[in-house]
């Protein structure tokens, strides 16, 4: 085994025995004190519950993901263009920076309900809000990565005559990657919060539709086996980022995604 390999598959023995002593933690706790399911259901019951509710589960879990995927690359195809032309245009800055901000004020559970108004029941007004929700950290991050990039770098390759555009190529872009990629972990965490958050408000179908419907009807074993799936879908996703980030950005190739 290569040694990038073993450290990784080191790295995840720590985790993985803090998981394994919280649930049979969890096991003995609920068993010892004769909790009832509805309150506290064991991750036996749990796990039992998710393969008998599999089908169930795939068919909200779509939604879900759809949802995510399509928001998240609606926000990283609006926020990196928007996060350019702020860097390169100050009278931009000056008239968007502020309304960002003003954006991650207004409560986004708020705004939900006025989508659901303006757009209807369909996919629009729940991708619409993960796009709101998930923007921001693309958006905050390309810029902080763009406005520090090494002078140096930029005066050496200018006086070589490189283009405005062959240096945002070269130099500045390439340089930003890092914390560009540090905004897509965080989007999309926050993908996952807007998808759940936007099927509480108007949906019949995702996991965050049967996320409520669990909780109104005392569901308990069926309200963690779709908590459980979200979680899984949110950090596949985020394990997805980390697998790019090492591909594309040279510093980190070596890294493991545990570290990131």
């Amino acid at each position: 085994m290569k040694k990038p390999e073993r450290n990784r598959t080191r790295n995840l023995v720590p985790p993985l025995m803090v998981m394994v002593g919280v649930v049979g933690f969890w096991e003995t706790l609920v068993w010892s004190f004769h909790m009832p399911t509805y309150i506290l259901p064991a991750p036996s019951q749990i796990f039992l519950g998710l393969i008998n509710d599999l089908g169930l589960l795939w068919v909200h879990a779509q939604v879900t993901t759809i949802e995510i995927l399509v928001g998240f690359v609606m926000s990283l195809a609006i926020g990196v263009p928007c996060a350019i032309l702020i860097v390169y245009s100050k009278p931009l800055e000056s008239a968007l920076y502020p309304l960002l901000v003003f954006s991650q004020i207004v409560p986004k559970i708020a705004v939900a309900p006025l989508f659901l108004i303006w757009f209807g029941f369909g996919w629009a007004p729940k991708i619409l809000l993960v796009v709101l929700i998930s923007i921001f950290p693309i958006i905050i991050n390309t810029i902080t990565g763009l406005k520090s990039v090494d002078p140096q770098a930029i005066l050496m390759i200018r006086s070589m005559n490189a283009s405005p555009v062959k240096i945002f190529c070269k130099v500045t872009f390439p340089s930003a990657l890092p914390s560009l990629f540090g905004g897509l972990k965080i989007a999309i965490t926050l993908a996952v919060i807007g998808a759940v958050v936007a099927e509480w408000v108007a949906s019949e179908r995702g996991l965050g539709y049967l996320l409520l419907s669990a909780g109104a009807n005392f569901q308990s074993v069926l309200l963690f086996e779709a908590l459980t799936v979200v979680t899984l879908i949110g950090a596949l996703l985020f394990f997805l980022i980390d697998v790019l980030e090492r591909r594309f950005v040279p510093q980190r190739s070596g890294e493991s995604w545990l570290h990131g």
